[in-house]
């Protein structure tokens, strides 16, 4: 069948969709009878025939089926359901790979669409996992969403364990670190005096880790420069070292790191523990004047 599933068709007004549909005869019967739909109308009928062609006018834009239907002369019926989309341009919605412990459906299939189309997207987890929530360029709670095809999103379902009770992965507990000293620090960013574990007037929560200090105020708000920010601690190793310490749960961490002077490159390593205590690191180096996010 002529066009494939999922084509995309671009234009300003109306499209013209050129269709072309073949069948062989099976299991002993001949073809009788084939018929050509659109969105359920009836486009064209012919007898004997093993092909159907036609051009289908004044396609207006959103999402069409086609429907090309055979009979044999043994009763023996098939059908080949063919969406397409009409729009004025290209909308892709992505849904990352390589998601632990489920995955995301959506539909219609395929991930590239048109403005202004209807796509439902599933979150599906593993046996042992419930879903929690979708992150990335939406937010939200709710297992099956309806996305209006607006702007190029991509999302991430996140699936948690339920051998956890649910409340355990609803702390509304946000965590921010400023860069340094010398630095503007981009909206969002809080300077806030480390304490134990705990909730702050701001709303953010932190827990530093003993031996870790911080201390600061931020300037003017038009420039939003800190004077003052993380102060690190040095390890038996000579090593800048910090840490914070939270209860289990699930959390977006945002961390600022950057370097002063010529003489102040950083060396930052990210890492987690794996279950058996063995660290993953990421090593990446900050040379002067620069900052990352």
């Amino acid at each position: 069948v002529r066009p494939p599933r999922n084509q995309i068709f671009i234009t300003q007004n109306e499209a013209v969709i050129e269709v072309e549909a073949y069948v062989n005869d099976y299991n002993g019967g001949s073809i009788s009878e084939m018929e050509l739909y659109l969105d359920g109308r009836k486009i064209k009928r012919l007898e004997d025939s093993h092909s159907i062609i036609a051009t289908l006018t004044n396609v207006s834009p959103g999402l069409h089926e086609i429907l090309v239907k055979a009979e044999d002369n043994s009763g023996n019926v098939s059908r080949e359901r063919i969406p397409v989309f009409v729009g004025m341009r290209e909308v892709a919605l992505k849904i990352e790979k390589d998601v632990p412990n489920g995955h995301a459906e959506l539909e219609p299939e395929g991930g590239l669409y048109v403005d202004n189309i209807p796509v439902k997207a599933t979150a599906i987890p593993k046996k042992g996992y419930r879903f929690h929530s979708w992150i990335g360029d939406m937010e939200s709670e709710d297992r099956v969403l309806t996305i209006k095809t607006n702007r190029d999103l991509t999302l991430r379902p996140v699936f948690v364990s339920e051998a956890n009770p649910v409340e355990l992965y609803r702390k509304p507990i946000r965590i921010s670190f400023g860069p340094l000293e010398g630095f503007y620090a981009t909206a969002g960013y809080q300077v806030d005096g480390g304490a134990p574990y705990g909730k702050k007037l701001s709303g953010y929560t932190y827990g530093w880790l003993e031996g870790y200090n911080m201390a600061g105020s931020v300037g003017d708000s038009q420039t939003n420069m800190l004077f003052a920010a993380c102060n690190v601690f040095e390890t038996q190793r000579s090593n800048h070292s910090w840490g914070i310490a939270l209860p289990a749960g699930l959390y977006n961490v945002r961390l600022g790191l950057g370097a002063r002077g010529p003489q102040d490159t950083v060396n930052v390593t990210v890492g987690q523990l794996r279950a058996d205590g063995s660290k993953i690191s990421i090593h990446d180096q900050i040379g002067a004047g620069e900052y990352k996010e």
